[in-house]
C-alpha cells in the first residue's frame, strides 16, 4: 500500500508538472541514501549573444560566490547562469557532488514564467534500471537482479533555511523526495537460508542545504523506508539512514567536501565520505570523493543539448527483510558510461560496468558470494 501511493503520486505529479530542473539538490540516492550537492561557478554575462550553452564563465564578478547551490525557483534571464546535473537517480549512491554544468544565454524567450512556475513545486522525477545477468544457474551462487526504481523531488521555500552569501536573496529550501523500486531476483538456487524472489522498497526522504556563506554550507538528509519482500514486513523491515556533509568552496574551480553517510545495512552502519571536487577546465570534472568517485568529460555539444562520458565508482547493493531477517546485496561497481542534458532539463544516461565483490549477507556472515558479473544501467530524468 505504502509503495503504491508513492508511485500514484509519482505519477500524478509527472503529468501535472512541466519540464523539471534539478535544485540545489540532486537525487542520486539509493539504498545508500546519497543526495548529490550541485555546486556550479556563476557569474553575470556582459551581454548575451547566443542562447547555445557556453562554458563555466572564467572570470567571475567581484560579488559572485566561487560556488553556489542554485536556487530551483529562480526564473532564468539575461543577467543568470542556470546550471543543474548530477549522476541520475538509480541504484549506485553517489553521496558527494556529480556533474555540474552551465547554461548562459536567454533562457526566458525557451521558458516563460507561466512555464518555469509549473516546474518549481515538482523539480525533479527520474526513472532507472539496473540489470546483472544471473550467471551460471549450474553455479549455487548465482545471482541476478532486475530493478527498476522511480523518484522525485518536490521542493519549498523555508525562511529560517540560511541562503547566505554575495548576490544571494530569499529564503533556503527544505526538500521532499518520495521514491519506490521493485526488484526480482534470480538465485541463489538454496533452501538455506531461503531467498524470496523479489523485493520492493518504498521511501520518504527529506532534507535542506543551509548556505551559510559565500565558503562554507551542509548538506543534510534523513531518508525514512521500508525494505523488505512481499512476503513479510517487520521491525526490520524499517530503515533509517542519513547524510551530513560539509561543503568547503577554497576556489571557483576546487571545493572540499567531508562527511558521514549512515547507511543501516546487515554488514555496514556507516561510512565516512569525502574527498575534493576539481574543475580544471570547462569540459573536466574531477570529483574524487570516498565512496564514490566520477571522472567527467564533456565529448559534444549540439546548443541545445551537452554529452558527457564518464567513469565512476560505486559501493552497490542494498538491504531488505527476506523472509523475515534483514539481509544485504553488496558489491563494488566500476562503470563507464554516457550521459547527457538538454536546455530544457531533460536527461538521461547509459552506463555499463563490472559488479566486484559481491555477496549476500545475513545472520552474521557472508553466506552467498556469486561470481563478478557485467552490469547495465541506464535512467531518463524529467
Amino acid at each position: 500500500m505504502i509503495f503504491g501511493t508513492v508511485v500514484g503520486l509519482c505519477a500524478f505529479l509527472s503529468a501535472s508538472y512541466g519540464a523539471a530542473q534539478y535544485g540545489s539538490l540532486g537525487l542520486s540516492f539509493n539504498d545508500g541514501y546519497s543526495p548529490d550537492t550541485i555546486y556550479v561557478a556563476q557569474n553575470t554575462p556582459a551581454a548575451i549573444t547566443s542562447t547555445a550553452p557556453s562554458a563555466t564563465p572564467t572570470a567571475p564578478s567581484a560579488a559572485s560566490p566561487s560556488f553556489q547551490p542554485m536556487d530551483p525557483y529562480v526564473v532564468p534571464n539575461n543577467s543568470s547562469t542556470l546550471s543543474s546535473w548530477t549522476s541520475a537517480l538509480g541504484t549506485s549512491p553517489s553521496p558527494i557532488g556529480s556533474n555540474p554544468k552551465v547554461y548562459s544565454g536567454n533562457m526566458e524567450q525557451f521558458f516563460p514564467e507561466t512555464y518555469q512556475a509549473m516546474r518549481r513545486f515538482r523539480e525533479v522525477t527520474s526513472v532507472s534500471y539496473t540489470y546483472i545477468p544471473t550467471g551460471n544457474k549450474n553455479d549455487w551462487n548465482h545471482f541476478g537482479i532486475n530493478e527498476f526504481d522511480i523518484r522525485m523531488q518536490l521542493g519549498f521555500p523555508c525562511r529560517f533555511i540560511p541562503n547566505s552569501g554575495p548576490g544571494r536573496t530569499g529564503p533556503g529550501f527544505f526538500y521532499i523526495a518520495p521514491g519506490g523500486s521493485l526488484l526480482w531476483w534470480d538465485g541463489p538456487s538454496s533452501d538455506d537460508p531461503p531467498f524470496s524472489p523479489n523485493g520492493f522498497s518504498a521511501t520518504l526522504d527529506v532534507g535542506m542545504t543551509p548556505q551559510f556563506n559565500d565558503v562554507f554550507s551542509l548538506d543534510a538528509w534523513f531518508r525514512f523506508g521500508v525494505f523488505s519482500d512481499f512476503n513479510t514486513i517487520n521491525s526490520n523491515s524499517l530503515r533509517y539512514q542519513g547524510n551530513l556533509t560539509g561543503m568547503f568552496n577554497v576556489s571557483q574551480q576546487f571545493q572540499i567536501v567531508a562527511g558521514v553517510l549512515y547507511m543501516d545495512r546487515a554488514r555496514l552502519k556507516l561510512l565516512p565520505t569525502g574527498g575534493v571536487i576539481w574543475i580544471p577546465r570547462e569540459d573536466i570534472r574531477l570529483h574524487l570523493t570516498f565512496p564514490n568517485p566520477k571522472l567527467s568529460m564533456r565529448i559534444y555539444n549540439t546548443g541545445r543539448a551537452e554529452w558527457w562520458g564518464y567513469l565512476q565508482g560505486d559501493y552497490g547493493g542494498g538491504s531488505w527483510t527476506i523472509d523475515g531477517v534483514k539481509t544485504d546485496y553488496n558489491d563494488i561497481r566500476i562503470g563507464a558510461g554516457v550521459e547527457f542534458e538538454t536546455l530544457s532539463k531533460v536527461g538521461g544516461y547509459f552506463e555499463v560496468g563490472g559488479a566486484f565483490n559481491r555477496e549476500i549477507y545475513s545472520h552474521g556472515t557472508a553466506w552467498c558470494k556469486p561470481q563478478n558479473m557485467v552490469y547495465l544501467k541506464t535512467g531518463f530524468v524529467f
